[in-house]
């Protein structure tokens, strides 16, 4: 009996660190059956943004991105300003870094990579980081419409 214990507690021990140790995200989940491609293909909100850890107003702002399993993305922006709205769209390739710890953008008819850490990355929740050329930390959560 004694050893039986042994056995499924190793055999339990085993199987916790293996589990605590599988994301790469500080975020992250640490067991999915599903892709990191598959959880990145959806249809994302942005629910929020920091700046050197300070949230900004989101007041009037909605962002809402598209990332499909053909590589391609859209993002739409659309704010109110004086009582106007205003509605802008954007499309480009996406991709992940060879480590597949970044999330890569290049947005049509331009050269520019755009570069965001991820954080977290789960079947309905994102969140990315990246910092600017004044080495300024943005952060940005999102969650999945579907």
């Amino acid at each position: 009996m004694k050893k039986l214990f042994l056995i499924g507690f190793v055999a339990a021990l085993a199987t916790s660190t293996m589990m605590t140790s599988c994301s790469k995200y500080d975020e992250g989940s640490k067991f999915t059956l599903l892709t990191k491609k598959s959880r990145v293909i959806n249809e994302w909100n942005l629910v929020s943004m920091t700046q050197d850890g300070t949230a900004l107003n989101m007041t009037g702002l909605v962002v809402t991105s598209k990332f499909s399993k053909d590589g391609t993305y859209s993002t739409t922006t659309a704010y109110t300003l004086l009582g106007q709205t205003y509605t802008d769209t954007v499309t480009g390739t996406w991709s992940f870094s060879d480590d597949k710890t970044k999330l890569l953008t290049i947005e049509t008819g331009t050269t520019v990579t755009g570069e965001w850490t991820i954080i977290q990355l789960a079947k309905d929740d994102m969140k990315l980081s990246q910092f600017d050329a004044a080495n300024n930390s943005t952060t940005i959560t999102v969650w999945a419409t579907k």
